[in-house]
């Protein structure tokens, strides 16, 4: 495999086929991956899937992303030779090149880049927030590769083949990381072309009903439908933070105001109770005798109580209280 060229996400025109012709790769420097390298590639892939996406290139500034970047702007392909070659490239797996070259196998129906072939994506690619993405926590290759599996059994009324730019986990405004993560996750952002978003955002919206579904389902829709996928375009996700944020501040707001008035409350029955204080408790119709009231009280006031006594209609208990805070904690815990 000669190597891959970036889709590139800054515009849709293609440059003149005899000014950014790609160079021939020599036959000696071609890898061709066997099909139990392209299957243990998976990890790599997962990894190299956000850190070549031309999406994430364009707002980073390292030796791999300036070569991606570079490489958009001319068309002109990527040996797999070169990103291993490339500075911090070992740090992220990338120590052979049949490893890479199996890695981008499994990048290339994602649609950000392909092997051999240059084409060009929309100039402005959407971010779509996707609830239950995935069953189990998993890396943003495996979410990308079923999402892209949903895609294709979804009515899409705009065609053309969906594209997957890159996948990262949830934050409080959506914001990507300067640094691709490589963290698995079960809720997650994605970075798909407009047409691949709009169909999301219509037929798998977050109160959009399903009635569009035939009885008969494709296995990728069915399980996207038993685990809930449900997904948000960016903007909305945004004004659900900001609602959720001031229902919380609000909430922190009540419960401080109520915790205050508790405490003021309370200082003020300490304050209230003198020694000695003797505090009448209602008994049910089965009740204990006066020798458990005596010992439970005793071991939820320990030295706070002088004597208990019951009255002759065992309608009612007495509790002489040692001190005025006994009394208050006696009257706080029976009556909150």
């Amino acid at each position: 495999m000669p190597g891959f060229v970036p889709r590139s996400v800054a515009g849709t025109k293609r440059p003149h086929a005899h000014r950014c012709a790609p160079q021939p790769v020599p036959p000696s420097a071609s890898v061709d991956p066997t099909v139990e390298q392209i299957e243990g590639a998976a990890p790599l892939a997962a990894v190299l899937m956000n850190w070549v996406s031309p999406w994430w290139c364009a707002q980073r500034t390292d030796p791999l992303a300036t070569m991606v970047n570079d490489a958009v702007k001319a068309g002109t392909p990527i040996h797999a030779a070169r990103i291993v070659a490339c500075a911090g490239a070992h740090a992220l797996g990338c120590t052979s090149v049949h490893d890479v070259a199996a890695a981008l196998r499994h990048l290339a129906p994602l649609g950000a880049v392909e092997c051999q072939v240059a084409f060009h994506a929309p100039c402005q690619p959407s971010t779509v927030f996707i609830e239950n993405a995935v069953e189990h926590a998993s890396d943003a290759l495996t979410i990308a590769t079923s999402l892209l599996a949903v895609l294709h059994s979804t009515p899409r009324p705009h065609g053309g083949q969906p594209r997957i730019y890159a996948v990262y986990p949830p934050s409080e405004y959506g914001t990507a990381p300067a640094v691709p993560p490589t963290t698995c996750m079960k809720h997650a952002f994605v970075v798909l072309d407009p047409d691949a978003a709009q169909t999301l955002t219509r037929f798998w919206g977050w109160d959009t009903p399903r009635d569009w579904l035939p009885k008969q389902v494709p296995a990728a829709v069915a399980h996207a439908v038993y685990h809930h996928l449900r997904c948000l375009p960016i903007h909305r996700w945004k004004i659900l933070v900001d609602e959720y944020i001031a229902w919380h501040r609000d909430l922190v707001l009540q419960n401080t105001e109520a915790a205050k008035a508790r405490a003021a409350r309370a200082s003020i029955s300490l304050q209230l109770y003198p020694l000695h204080t003797i505090v009448a408790l209602a008994m049910g119709p089965h009740e204990r005798t006066q020798a458990a009231y005596k010992a439970a009280l005793a071991r939820l006031l320990p030295n706070g109580v002088d004597y208990v006594e019951m009255d002759a209609g065992q309608a009612c208990v007495f509790v002489r209280c040692a001190t005025g805070a006994a009394a208050a904690r006696l009257v706080t815990l029976t009556w909150g």
